[in-house]
């Protein structure tokens, strides 16, 4: 449960301040800045609140567009349950076929879909490579973000800030990629 639509508040271009699922109700050229609380973090700094800015120099909000296309598929989920209510229910929720109900994504759910990707990119069989397969997880998200953030030349201090990580431990996720040996 640690992130929420109530947890996001904007600011537009003319100061208007709006949270929940009422940011919808904003284009999202009009958005200047996003706020996210954190309500429940594994690193126990729950409640902490962070703020997203637009980047001239990248041309988009990233984060902010990603938050506003889930925000739509909530409104629009929730139309079908009536059960989903902003304030309690968490943003990471689907539709499922197989139940024909609004269901929580969980850490199964990302291994699972971790490890589809997986077999896809890799040529891995199901059965024949299912050892290989099971070194993904949803952890792989985290440890795939350390290596990402570090090829692309984020210093250990700013990979610590972005991904909300208490020690220094996420240093040995780092992998020996080309990136950084050519760095190097």
């Amino acid at each position: 449960k640690a992130l929420m639509p109530d947890d996001f508040r904007i600011m537009t271009v003319s100061n208007r301040r709006v949270s929940g699922l009422a940011i919808l109700q904003t284009p999202l050229e009009q958005i200047t800045r996003m706020w996210a609380k954190w309500r429940t973090q594994k690193n126990l700094q729950n409640g902490e609140e962070k703020l997203f800015a637009r980047n001239p120099k990248l041309g988009g909000f990233c984060f902010v567009s990603s938050v506003y296309r889930a925000l739509s598929r909530f409104q629009r989920l929730s139309l079908l349950d009536a059960r989903l209510q902003p304030n309690v229910t968490p943003l990471s929720v689907y539709w499922s076929t197989k139940f024909a109900c609004v269901r929580l994504i969980t850490a199964d759910d990302i291994e699972r879909f971790m490890r589809h990707l997986a077999s896809r990119v890799y040529h891995l069989h199901p059965d024949r490579d299912a050892t290989d397969l099971s070194k993904w997880s949803s952890h792989s998200l985290r440890v795939g973000a350390c290596v990402a953030l570090h090829a692309m030349g984020f210093s250990p201090v700013d990979i610590q800030w972005i991904l909300r990580l208490r020690s220094q431990a996420f240093m040995s996720y780092l992998r020996n990629i080309a990136t950084l040996a050519f760095r190097q």
